[in-house]
């Protein structure tokens, strides 16, 4: 109900990713270009199929704890 508003958003994928489900799902949300996020409330959200997108921090976790620990990873599809 209404709108939200969202000052000085981070842009990250990760954010832009669950913005364009949320989408998908029924939501009315938009991105302006200083960063303001505007959310206006819908009844209700419909169900959706999502594969997440590969988070990069934790990616550089994985690779960290290689180094650190002079050990071998894998990272599928990379």
């Amino acid at each position: 109900e209404g709108v939200t508003e969202l000052s000085n958003a981070a842009v990250e994928p990760e954010i832009e990713d669950l913005i364009c489900v949320l989408q998908k799902m029924g939501a009315i949300i938009s991105m302006d270009t200083d960063r303001t996020i505007r959310i206006t409330g819908v009844d209700k959200l419909d169900g959706y199929t999502h594969r997440a997108i590969p988070d990069r921090l934790e990616a550089a976790s994985w690779a960290s704890a290689a180094l650190a620990t002079e050990g071998n990873i894998y990272v599928r599809g990379a």
